[in-house]
């Protein structure tokens, strides 16, 4: 359990307004590749996976968990994905230095690419600002819809949670006035949610798990939202990305490790 205020970065003080202004400034800013990509490591929950952009038929998951495959990285099977995408998955830390740094826009664009995901095709930063404000043409609205452009919004900003990003919310000090808490954890399956509470992003009450139900392919909140306003290319990548074949682990690994949904590494 980690308790509010306790955190890498040092508390802000400045008001709600300008606090959310800061956020929204930071997130406009963040590659729209990087939106489309937190959706699909937001789906699939605890999985390390990511994607080549081969085109030759996915593996179905398998039946139960088992010890790994060998490689270096130390997941189980169900929890490493699919075998061809794992080189992508995060790495052992050898340098203390690199604790919570962001890999940098060079290398985010190369794990984008092998994701399956192109640049050209994403949200334009217009389309992204209305998404997660919840403007642009909506779509009638369903039984699944219920803040889903915040959703979305959220699990972004977890998934993409480093020193350059990080994730703030508001406490209250002893005299009663608004503190602003913000807090580190970068891309280590963790995050602290508004509680205070650390949780793994595959937890059922975390955003990153209830964002699901606005990701179902066609008939899910973001794939009628894009069809109205102009963004069909960016869901046509998401749907031949990475998203296909690591769905299935993700559901199953989700599956396996309640209630905490977190994940042992078996390396020693």
């Amino acid at each position: 359990m980690v308790h509010k205020g306790e955190s890498r970065a040092n508390p802000a003080t400045t008001s709600d307004a300008v606090t959310r202004q800061r956020s929204t400034e930071r997130r406009s800013r963040i590659n729209s590749a990087t939106v489309l990509a937190g959706a699909i490591m937001a789906c699939v929950g605890g999985v390390q996976s990511a994607a080549a952009g081969q085109k030759d038929a996915a593996p179905a998951p398998p039946a139960a968990s088992a010890p790994g495959r060998g490689a270096p990285y130390g997941w189980n099977i169900t929890n490493a994905g699919d075998p061809r995408y794992e080189n992508y998955g995060p790495r052992e830390l050898t340098n203390q230095r690199l604790l919570n740094e962001p890999v940098g826009e060079a290398a985010a664009d190369r794990i984008a690419r092998g994701l399956g995901l192109d640049k050209s095709k994403t949200f334009t930063e217009e389309q992204l600002v209305k998404f997660v404000t919840g403007k642009g043409h909506q779509p009638l609205p369903g039984p699944l819809d219920k803040d889903c452009p915040e959703l979305v919004d959220k699990s972004v900003r977890i998934l993409t949670n480093t020193i350059g990003n990080p994730l703030v919310y508001e406490d209250t000090d002893a005299n009663g006035k608004p503190v602003f808490i913000a807090t580190v954890l970068a891309s280590y399956g963790l995050m602290v949610n508004e509680a205070g509470l650390l949780q793994s992003p595959a937890n059922t009450a975390a955003p990153t798990r209830e964002v699901n139900r606005c990701l179902i392919p066609v008939v899910g909140y973001l794939d009628r939202w894009a069809r109205l306003n102009g963004a069909e290319a960016a869901i046509d990548m998401l749907r031949s990305s990475a998203y296909e074949s690591e769905f299935p682990y993700g559901n199953q690994s989700q599956q396996e490790a309640p209630p905490a949904q977190l994940v042992i590494n078996q390396k020693p």
